[in-house]
């Protein structure tokens, strides 16, 4: 069972997203007048579904510091592009051509 296969929200729910490593997650990355912007999506969520999970997850023990959450599931940076494409694939963090396809349709 995935995490966003339980309902309700507790301890449990929680317990179930931080269980998952940043190999468990895919990034699509924009460059956008200066400012990086990187979309994070379950590997599975999508996989399963097609599109981006529209809610906030917490991966932010597992993400690169520098970045903030500005919607749900969508982070920013000032940092270059290439420097956060780079440390997101050295924490383990995959890019999917599919997924940078489809966000590159929705955004």
């Amino acid at each position: 069972m995935y995490p966003w296969d339980i309902k309700g929200g507790d301890d449990n729910t929680l317990k179930a997203w931080l269980k998952l490593l940043p190999e468990d997650y895919y990034f699509a990355i924009y460059d956008e007048m200066r400012i990086t912007v990187v979309c994070i999506v379950p590997a599975a969520y999508f996989d399963a579904t097609g599109i981006m999970y529209r809610d906030s997850i917490p991966v932010f023990h597992i993400l690169p510091q520098y970045l903030i959450e500005t919607f749900e599931g969508i982070y920013e940076t000032n940092k270059p592009a290439t420097e956060v494409y780079n440390d997101l694939l050295t924490a383990g963090f995959i890019h999917d051509v599919k997924f940078q396809s489809f966000m590159d349709g929705s955004l």
